[in-house]
């Protein structure tokens, strides 16, 4: 497969993997946009994916094959993760079909010792006989991190209401409120313009 140089339409500020693939739902032009259409998009976000987040947790297993129902199955993992992180940054219990999708991905792999070319120690994972954990599992493993481990107070919907983006604030302030500075300029510019329209319909 081709090395991709580039991130495509694809968005990484969710700050974790599975946070960013849930972020494969945007908005243009005030609808919803799925990006993940075919297995080679599938293939093109994972690769960047990696790419943002080196840290991703290893699978020890064969290649992955990019088919359709790889992309079925990321897509439904996906939109049951924005179920449960959406509940809650909503400050609600999320469902129990939601819980129980992470989980039958996370029984997928269990953790093993390996070392790497350095001659040090590491923690793998080695998957059962599904051939598509080593994409599932490591995002389902940052899903597990963020619940267990961050603080659930920094999850959010982007503040403009225009954006459907999520993400986790890793400022030092906690006080991030937009997925991107981007979102933030157009959401003011659109704070102005409504302004500018109101002023001037009084002014009538």
């Amino acid at each position: 497969m081709t090395q991709i140089i580039d991130d495509g339409p694809f968005v990484f500020v969710g700050e974790s993997p599975v946070l960013d693939l849930i972020n494969t739902v945007v908005v243009v032009r005030g609808k919803q946009r799925d990006l993940l259409q075919t297995p080679e998009d599938v293939a093109y976000w994972w690769q960047a994916a990696q790419r943002h987040h080196p840290d991703m947790e290893r699978v020890e297993c064969d290649p992955i094959e990019y088919a359709a129902d790889l992309l079925d199955m990321v897509k439904a993992f996906r939109d049951s993760m924005r179920r449960l992180f959406l509940s809650i940054i909503g400050n609600q219990l999320p469902d129990d079909a939601e819980i129980g999708t992470l989980n039958s991905v996370l029984q997928t792999g269990c953790p093993a010792l390996a070392l790497n070319a350095d001659g040090n120690f590491e923690a793998i994972y080695l998957p059962s006989e599904d051939a598509h954990t080593e994409l599932l599992l490591p995002i389902a493993l940052s899903a597990l991190s963020l619940l267990t481990r961050a603080d659930l107070n920094r999850l959010h919907k982007c503040h403009n209401n225009r954006c459907i983006l999520l993400f986790y604030d890793t400022t030092k302030s906690g006080t991030r409120q937009w997925c991107s500075t981007a979102c933030l300029d157009r959401e003011r510019s659109l704070h102005r313009y409504e302004q500018k329209k109101q002023l001037t319909a009084n002014n009538e």
